[in-house]
């Protein structure tokens, strides 16, 4: 559109010249005020024009840069699923135990074609201490008290693990929040459907 409105332009302004009357001394006579104004303006309108597009390539492109990094590929998600409510996911694989992270909702049904993120490897340290309250959840499921003596240790045993898998995972783990909050806020990063088992 900008490319053929300056064509446009010029095949304007050689018709104004070619129909440019001169003087009989010679010289040539300007073309009339309101010619010039409504070129101008149109040479102004197309200029801005020309700017916003190279700005929008330029911003697109910027976007393309960061998806392709690895900063970006753990937020493509909320690029392409914004508008779709995220669902809080629990990864039980063996490199993250008990990581908690948003995934899209598709994954069950029809697969989201822009979810293929990744489940990082956690550091030495979690992977010590993190198995450690897996064995006591899996022992407290065959633990045969009442009900609610099973429920308070399960509580306790998931928001622990909420916790350390929290510290040793998100960037926030300086700040002071609820444990039950955590479950809900630790999604820095999003392992794939493979890595995920129901």
């Amino acid at each position: 559109q900008v490319v053929s409105g300056i064509k446009e332009i010029k095949t304007r302004v050689q018709q104004v010249e070619s129909r440019v009357d001169t003087y009989p001394s010679g010289q040539m006579a300007v073309p009339g005020q309101d010619v010039i104004v409504g070129l101008s303006q149109q040479v102004q309108t197309l200029q801005m024009a020309l700017h916003g597009a190279e700005l929008q390539n330029q911003q697109l492109r910027t976007k393309v840069a960061e998806m392709e990094s690895h900063e970006g590929r753990g937020r493509q998600v909320f690029y392409f699923c914004f508008n779709v409510k995220l669902s809080n996911r629990t990864s039980w694989t063996d490199i993250n135990p008990g990581r908690r992270f948003l995934a899209c909702p598709q994954i069950d049904g029809e697969r989201c074609i822009y979810f293929d993120l990744v489940d990082p490897p956690m550091c030495q340290r979690a992977m010590m201490v993190i198995p450690r309250f897996l064995r006591t959840y899996s022992v407290t499921s065959f633990v045969p008290y009442n009900e609610s003596v099973f429920n308070a240790m399960f509580e306790f045993c998931w928001y622990t693990l909420s916790i350390v898998s929290f510290t040793f995972h998100s960037e926030w783990s300086r700040t002071s929040m609820v444990a039950s909050d955590l479950c809900i806020r630790a999604h820095e990063t999003f392992p794939s459907e493979e890595s995920v088992s129901p």
